[in-house]
């Protein structure tokens, strides 16, 4: 089998080979083959995670919106802000919580079986 390859691939190429414990670069290349059904289904697996960590971030940016909405308030108004509007916004934040307790908890489970994989 021939391939070409551009100068900076080949050179990738080497340094990888050298790094690999293969004695010739067929062996390489065939190594090579036979991890790719591997490799993909990490690359599955790490996308579908990157999907759950946006999701993630965007409930703790949530909380933290209602934090500082809550802050502002009172450094804005003082004391003199509404207690229910600062009760309202604190249940919002107090619901949103074991949401971002049980995603956090299931990211972490996620991320410990994929670096297992590894």
């Amino acid at each position: 089998m021939n391939f070409k390859l551009t100068i900076p691939k080949y050179i990738l190429f080497e340094e990888c080979y050298k790094k690999s414990e293969c004695k010739t670069k067929t062996q390489f290349l065939i190594s090579m083959l036979n991890s790719y059904d591997d490799i993909k289904k990490l690359e599955d697996l790490k996308d579908g995670l990157f999907d759950e960590i946006l999701k993630h971030r965007n409930l703790l940016l949530n909380a933290t919106n209602n934090i500082n909405q809550i802050a502002k308030q009172i450094n804005t108004m003082g004391y003199s802000a509404s207690e229910n509007d600062i009760i309202s916004s604190l249940e919002e934040i107090k619901n949103v919580l074991p949401e971002l307790k049980k995603r956090s908890d299931e990211l972490l489970k996620k991320s410990y079986t994929m670096m297992k994989k590894l």
